[in-house]
């Protein structure tokens, strides 16, 4: 075969490798409804330095697309300078607000984003239209600086929008937990079908501006710890509880009529492990979007979820970059794993990669009463835990055999024909070596047909 044919095949098989994965924008996620030909659209913006709403609004995105028939797009923030790694510290560097002009439904998660004149106008466009929003946690005080929505200033979008702004931590911060408190009277609300055990690490926030007119779906009290089987606190603490999810209708920043938003304090990264909190937060979308809420929505990850411990990451100053995450890292098929920032308290109660675990880390974490495995000093681990067979040829403890080590930024490339084109949608092997290789940010490159 002459080089002329090999480049004409080469160039074939990437054609064809184009057409099985679903065509995103470089600054936004899109995943398809499943089954569902007309679906609903939801615009889903994560931006905060804190909680990792980069890790919880893919997580949800898969969830309310691939079992819910809804069409998901999520946002990020970016780096300075239009640079192409997520950048949750670049408080100016949201894109793509442009889908919010097909968007249904709007879920937002951001902390103190200062988006440019043209992002707030599709901001805007959306509220006069009085479409539905879902505030996550920060979302209370997700704008700030001198720019308005059309009259509506950053600063107010909390208050105005969904009820209420930042106020304080009611609960100790990463040492209390809160717990959903079911109010009478609201349990048969459909947003609450099948939600009765809601935990969040994240803490109890103070809730003091809502008025009679808000419909306060759920509670919170303070726990003792961040145990999800800790105790309540006695005395003043939870004497009131503090509102944690609630109704609230908005004006149109135009004067122009109304819309809802519905808003919940919860939303770390961490505190979507409880199953609950997922499924009131797709519980909002069907009820926001006028569609028949499920009597038990299926809230079960798409992919495995590796949320990371809630805290803010300033050091080192290029974090972000040497990460180098792209919105195409969140996709299908991936599981994208951090480390807790510094100081972070042991917190067990979920899913880690299995590479993190060996009885040399005793905080490896675990969900609910999984135990840890125990593996001799020195045994490397296959995918389900087991300690693995030695290579073959190697009979000693001499490592003068050295092991493959890719380095930084290092690109792979899969070319081949089903077994390629499969990985194309099932992402285990590249996920198990981004999981075995954290730091060296690993680009791959599938080529199959």
């Amino acid at each position: 075969m002459n080089t002329k044919r090999i480049l004409m095949a080469a160039l074939a098989a990437l054609t064809c490798c184009s057409c099985l994965v679903p065509s995103n924008a470089a600054d936004r996620l899109v995943f398809e409804a499943q089954e569902n030909a007309n679906p609903k659209h939801i615009v889903l913006i994560a931006g905060d330095e804190e909680y990792r709403t980069e890790e919880s609004m893919p997580m949800l995105g898969k969830i309310l697309s691939q079992r819910h028939g809804f069409k998901c797009t999520v946002l990020f923030a970016w780096g300075p300078d239009d640079a192409e790694y997520i950048d949750p510290n670049n408080s100016q560097g949201l894109r793509g607000l442009d889908a919010l002009d097909t968007a249904d439904l709007m879920i937002i998660g951001t902390r103190f984003r200062k988006p440019d004149a043209e992002g707030a106008k599709h901001i805007a466009n959306y509220l006069n239209a009085g479409k539905p929003v879902i505030g996550l946690r920060t979302a209370t005080h997700a704008f700030r600086g001198e720019g308005d929505f059309g009259g509506l200033k950053y600063d107010d979008f909390g208050l105005k929008i969904l009820g209420e702004t930042w106020v304080a931590h009611h609960g100790q911060h990463k040492v209390q937990g809160a717990r959903g408190v079911s109010l009478q009277g609201q349990v048969s609300h459909p947003i609450l079908n099948s939600v009765s055990d809601v935990f969040c690490p994240s803490d109890v926030y103070t809730v003091s501006h809502l008025t009679d007119a808000d419909q306060i779906l759920m509670r919170a009290a303070v726990t003792e710890s961040l145990d999800p089987n800790s105790a309540i606190i006695k005395g003043p603490k939870n004497s009131p509880t503090q509102p944690f999810a609630w109704l609230h209708t908005y004006q149109r920043p135009d004067g122009s009529g109304e819309g809802t938003s519905f808003c919940t304090t919860g939303g770390a990264s961490v505190d979507f492990v409880s199953e609950d909190l997922r499924r009131m937060v797709v519980n909002a979308a069907y009820f926001l979007t006028d569609r028949p809420v499920p009597k038990q929505a299926d809230v079960s990850y798409v992919d495995d979820f590796y949320p990371s411990f809630y805290g803010f990451i300033s050091e080192p100053a290029d974090y972000w970059k040497q990460m180098g995450r792209k919105a195409e890292d969140y996709g299908l098929g991936k599981s994208p794993h951090a480390e807790d920032p510094a100081g972070s308290p042991q917190w067990d109660f979920r899913d880690r990669p299995q590479a993190d675990a060996s009885d040399d880390e005793p905080d490896a974490a675990q969900q609910g009463d999984s135990k840890k495995k125990e593996m001799k000093e020195g045994d490397a681990e296959t995918a389900d835990g087991e300690p693995a067979a030695a290579d073959a040829g190697d009979a000693s403890d001499d490592d003068s055999q050295a092991r493959w080590q890719p380095r930084s930024g290092e690109r792979i490339a899969i070319v081949g024909n089903s077994l390629a084109e499969r990985m194309n949608l099932f992402g285990y092997f590249e996920t198990l070596l981004h999981t075995r290789f954290p730091d060296q940010h690993l680009v791959f490159r599938l080529a199959g047909r």
